[in-house]
């Protein structure tokens, strides 16, 4: 799927921010569901608005929503390339 300019750079912007919010620091040789599962879970031990001071909900809350949104996005991939 080509990005807005129609070279596909957007969508690779979105594939890197999405591993960024999943606490990767590079891009794994090979992602599969356990891997997937285990970095969202431990951002969310670190993001989520309970386990963070009330000052901090709101932001955490954004944090959330996108490394959920990020775990959808690979998880998706994942599943459509093991039919």
């Amino acid at each position: 799927m080509a990005g807005a300019n129609g070279n596909g750079t957007d969508t690779t912007c979105e594939l890197l921010d999405s591993f960024e919010t999943l606490g990767f620091t590079q891009v794994p040789p090979m992602l599969n569901l356990v891997a997937l599962k285990a970095a969202r879970n431990t951002q969310a031990l670190l993001h989520h608005p309970d386990k963070n001071p009330p000052h901090l909900h709101a932001a955490c809350t954004v944090k959330m929503q996108a490394i959920n949104d990020a775990f959808d996005f690979f998880e998706a991939k994942i599943l459509a390339s093991s039919n």
